[in-house]
């Protein structure tokens, strides 16, 4: 499972999941409320059919099957004025849909965003403690499973819940025996759900997580198909996918069963009761007790009655498996990053490149240090080189002065400056790192000299380009600095990778 060591979730101060994510909810309040009224009426037009049906036979019936007006109004018009309602069906549902879908989408943006700067904050060791694919679930697959919470489950509580109110009132101005008896399931449809609920969630929880492990296993190994192919481990690999694909499949079966059970017991319940209840109007209707027209109208108000009750178990899942999602979501705004700027950080001038090592200690893991005291000067313009054995600390020392980590014991001085004391802004746009690893972006091989100065001129590019000694081979290519390299600079050769991040580093012209 994806590491979550060092989250804070369980801070009783912090507002709840749902709280959190009314806060992104909140500026679309406007539109959402026209939607919702919107839906309110969608929800609640098609009682006209039942209370017109109901009108009508009582004037058919005393009247011999002809009732030339209804209270005043001639039939024909009367019908005319209930089909021409219906009609407006069509502006509500589709300015419905699309001011709800505008809103949701909206809503999710600004989460995804959101979510997206804060990982970007992150220190270097938030990375290295999850696989890159698991947190990209987060962003894309888990938020949106959330937005099913804004453009469903609102809505359709809202809706169903209006339709449900009405279609109680109704009933008991039909006949409050008759409406008692319409209720008298909400009881086993209740204690169902509330059962299921919980097991649906921690379902929901084992399929998402375990779909940010695969993701992020298939990141991984994608990114390192060349070992793969060269070990010859494709059938291993494929073992090992089939096992968490199966793994993931149980779960998901499992979440399938729950609401499966959930939506056949909602459904056999409002299926029985209209007959039962049917049959005992009915049976009203021959002892005097009610009307002909009474029950009609009571049977059409009860379908609208149970309607809603089938799809709160519908909606019951979305949004139990939306709270899981925003969970996940919310549980990585939760942590905070090991490096962050000092209050009142400033800005560093312009640096000479005097770099001071004073009495640092840093451990990657407690009580296991990686460099101890270590106190050493590079001054302007000088060039030193670090030889030690693998793990011995070289990278570490880099990853230190880019303030990637800040050590335990001493100081960093750029010019005299504690990097601790200073914007992260000022001090990396300052240093220059060709990493052992080169990295490189999908794109061009010009977009990525530029990552280094997204501002500088073609001229300036190919004069970095010459720096690395990369000019001629870029122009041997049949695009040139226009070539593709694919995704991580895939097209390229090793060293013609190692000759791009140095053009990058050599156009960025840091001071150190």
């Amino acid at each position: 499972m994806t590491n979550l060591s060092g989250l804070a979730a369980a801070d009783a101060s912090r507002p709840g999941t749902l709280t959190r994510f009314f806060g992104y909810v909140r500026p679309y309040r406007a539109s959402i409320g026209v939607a919702l009224l919107l839906g309110t009426a969608r929800a609640n037009l098609p009682f006209l059919f039942p209370w017109a049906m109901g009108k009508a036979v009582d004037q058919f019936v005393p009247h011999g099957g002809v009732a030339p007006a209804l209270g005043g109004i001639p039939m024909w018009l009367f019908f005319l004025l209930v089909s021409l309602a219906f009609a407006t069906l069509y502006p509500i549902v589709y300015f419905r849909v699309w001011i709800m879908g505008r809103a949701a989408h909206r809503v999710i943006f600004d989460l995804r965003y959101d979510l997206f700067q804060h990982v970007q904050k992150m220190s270097l060791s938030f990375f290295e403690k999850r696989q890159v694919g698991g947190i990209v679930s987060r962003l894309i697959t888990d938020i949106s499973i959330a937005q099913n919470f804004v453009g469903n489950a609102i809505t359709g509580i809202i809706m169903d819940g209006s339709r449900f109110g009405l279609a109680l009132y109704l009933l008991v101005s039909c006949d409050w025996r008759l409406a008692l008896g319409a209720l008298a399931i909400l009881p086993v449809y209740m204690a169902v759900v509330h059962r299921l609920r919980k097991r649906i969630h921690a379902t929901s929880r084992k399929v998402q997580d375990k779909l940010a492990d695969i993701s992020g296993q298939l990141h991984e190994k994608f990114a390192g198909v060349k070992v793969i192919q060269s070990f010859h481990r494709e059938k291993s690999e494929e073992i090992e996918f089939f096992q968490e694909s199966r793994e993931f499949l149980g779960y998901t079966l499992e979440g399938v069963r729950l609401q499966s059970t959930a939506l056949a017991t909602a459904i056999t319940l409002v299926t029985v009761a209209p007959a039962v209840l049917a049959w005992w109007g009915f049976s009203r209707v021959l002892t005097g007790e009610l009307t002909v027209a009474a029950v009609v109208a009571f049977v059409g108000y009860l379908a609208l009655l149970y309607d809603p009750l089938s799809r709160f178990t519908e909606l019951s899942v979305i949004f139990t498996n939306a709270i899981a999602a925003m969970e996940r979501v919310f549980e990585i705004f939760d942590l905070t990053s090991e490096v962050t700027e000092a209050k009142g950080a400033r800005d560093l001038p312009a640096l000479k490149g005097d770099v001071h090592f004073d009495g640092v200690t840093f451990a990657y893991t407690s009580g296991l240090p990686v460099l101890h005291d270590v106190d050493f000067v590079v001054q302007r313009g000088e060039r030193i080189a670090l030889v030690g054995e693998s793990g011995s600390g070289k990278t570490t020392i880099l990853n230190l002065l880019l303030r990637f980590y800040d050590p335990q014991q001493g100081r960093i001085l750029v010019d005299g400056h504690d990097v601790r004391k200073a914007t992260l802004r000022s001090l990396r746009n300052q240093v220059g790192v060709v990493l052992q690893e080169s990295v490189l972006f999908t794109g061009t091989i010009s977009e990525n000299i530029r990552y280094g100065r997204r501002n500088a001129t073609e001229k300036e590019v190919v004069e970095a380009a010459r720096m690395a000694n990369e000019h001629d081979f870029i122009m041997g290519l049949p695009d040139g600095y226009a070539t593709e390299i694919g995704e991580r600079g895939i097209k390229l050769s090793g060293g013609q990778r190692q000759r791009v991040s140095l053009a990058r580093v050599f156009l960025k012209a840091p001071r150190i």
